[in-house]
């Protein structure tokens, strides 16, 4: 019943919306036609687009939030994430497409997720971007990985996320995962992004700072051209530790960097054989291991090697 009555709650806060998106078209066109019929065209353009999102959130509220989102309360969450899709209404179509079927494909999870890929679109982060589900090669050894494995990540990071003020990501790349931690966290929280190719580590603010400026203006996400193998112990500890490349084994001394009550997920094993793994560290220091499942990472090596394969 609870379910029922949730779905029925939301059904009717998306009609709302959409009527209300009906109307202020109308307003729009009748106000600012006359004068001037550019700048309406324009702003009718825009609203049709907000219509047809609010449209297809009532399909995916009503099909799949109820059965998808567990605990997380339908009801709570729909005002945030229509306003999230009126803040991403004008981002390339074919980046909203690719998330939607991610969504639809149940390889997004829960609302958080959905909310902070649509966000943050893939063609900021890749040149000449196709929107497929599938890892793009940065150059240099790196490549970004499938958007179902950033879902996958943030899916599994996002309770500890919620609450995290101090982050430590280790093969930042393009850049694309460190926005997304950005939108995940409290505004207090800081992303330090380690990258040890100096020029991954500067392409990567160029991609941040064309519609996420603010984080790196605010301090909020800072972006270091350094090896990440060793940590960040001058900044330590972390709530987490992200590893955006596989590494055989967690050294000790990164475990070192972690906080009681923090958590590491990343890829770990040998270049063909990995497991996304989370290692939460206990009040006392004890580590426990979870496997998430089985995944296919870049490998974190020496810098030289790296920059040898684009020499």
């Amino acid at each position: 019943m609870a379910e029922l009555r949730a779905t029925i709650a939301a059904r009717e806060k998306l009609s709302e919306e959409k009527d209300a998106q009906k109307e202020q078209l109308a307003d729009c066109v009748e106000r600012l036609g006359k004068e001037n019929k550019e700048i309406a065209a324009r702003m009718a353009i825009e609203l049709r687009k907000k219509a047809e999102i609010i449209s297809r959130l009532h399909e995916a509220a009503v099909q799949r939030v109820p059965f998808e989102c567990g605990r997380e309360s339908l009801v709570q969450s729909l005002p945030s994430l229509i306003s999230s899709e009126m803040d991403c209404a004008l981002s390339d179509p074919r980046h909203l497409s690719l998330v939607e079927r991610l969504w639809e494909r149940a390889k997004i999870k829960s609302l958080s997720t959905l909310r902070i890929m649509r966000r943050v679109d893939f063609g900021d982060f890749i040149e000449n971007c196709l929107y497929q589900d599938q890892p793009v090669s940065l150059g240099y050894s790196a490549s970004i990985n499938a958007p179902h494995v950033i879902a996958m990540a943030l899916d599994m990071m996002k309770k500890q996320l919620r609450s995290a003020r101090r982050i430590l990501e280790i093969g930042s790349g393009s850049g694309y995962f460190t926005t997304c931690l950005a939108h995940a966290t409290p505004s207090n929280a800081v992303i330090y992004a380690l990258e040890h190719v100096p020029q991954l580590a500067e392409s990567s603010l160029r991609n941040i700072r064309k519609h996420h400026g603010s984080f790196l203006d605010s301090g909020k996400i800072v972006v270091l051209a350094q090896d990440g193998r060793a940590g960040l112990p001058s900044h330590a500890p972390f709530d987490i530790i992200y590893l955006g490349a596989a590494l055989q084994t967690v050294p000790e001394s990164l475990l070192a960097q972690l906080r009681p009550g923090g958590a590491v997920f990343g890829p770990v094993g040998s270049l063909f054989n990995q497991e996304f793994v989370c290692l939460t560290k206990d009040t006392n220091g004890s580590l426990y291991k979870r496997v998430i499942g089985k995944v296919m990472f870049a490998y974190l090596g020496d810098l030289a090697q790296q920059l040898s394969f684009d020499a």
